[in-house]
């Protein structure tokens, strides 16, 4: 349906009426829509606004445009993947590791998982190469989408991986072997009672 242009509030409104004419599209779909795009060239009146937060002029107007969707691209299709990600691994952990893993939250286009150590090795290594190259599972998991994977492959995508004993305490894994993923144990349990002997004595910072 359509609604009429007045409901919108200026240049920062998503709207409806005329929103099918200005758009940005992620890879995998996502919409985003800019409805007032379309009054630029065309109505000089705006470029007379002036707010002290926000340059309303035909150029400043434009560029807030571009910025929003470029950006709206990048993100979005970086959230797409990393959702893509967690149901495919979802799946292979329901399937395969039951109880001894599972998926407890994603932040942006990072995936947090909970897993006993004798199954750690095995569950990095499959989350890193579902999400390095989620299209060779895509298919499969979700039927065909229609989807032209072509863009993945030109832009290498590199999953880095953080292990530790709790959510504060966390050590970038150097490789994906045993051995490191003891060693980044052992320092997260180091970096744990530091943290633990700091924050009881006041001087416990938030890493930023």
């Amino acid at each position: 349906f359509q609604a009429e242009d007045g409901i919108r509030d200026l240049v920062r409104s998503r709207g409806l009426g005329d929103v099918y004419k200005r758009q940005s599209i992620s890879a995998l779909g996502r919409v985003r829509r800019f409805p007032d795009m379309n009054k630029l060239g065309w109505d000089d009146a705006w470029s007379e606004l002036v707010d002290d937060e926000y340059d309303y002029s035909t150029t400043g107007r434009m560029n807030s445009f571009k910025r929003q969707a470029v950006n709206h691209v990048i993100q979005s299709t970086a959230s797409d993947l990393t959702l893509s990600s967690l149901i495919i691994i979802d799946k292979w952990i329901r399937k395969n590791m039951r109880t001894d893993a599972s998926t407890f939250a994603t932040i942006h286009d990072a995936i947090d998982f909970d897993c006993k150590r004798e199954v750690a090795l095995s569950l990095i290594r499959k989350v890193v190469d579902v999400m390095q190259d989620v299209p060779k599972y895509a298919n499969k998991i979700f039927g065909n989408m229609n989807i032209n994977w072509d863009f993945f492959y030109k832009v290498p995508i590199k999953a880095d991986v953080e292990i530790g004993v709790n959510w504060r305490d966390m050590v970038r894994l150097k490789e994906i072997t045993d051995k490191s993923i003891d060693d980044a144990i052992k320092s997260s349990l180091e970096m744990q009672e530091n943290n633990d002997t700091a924050l009881l004595k006041g001087e416990y910072n938030v890493k930023k």
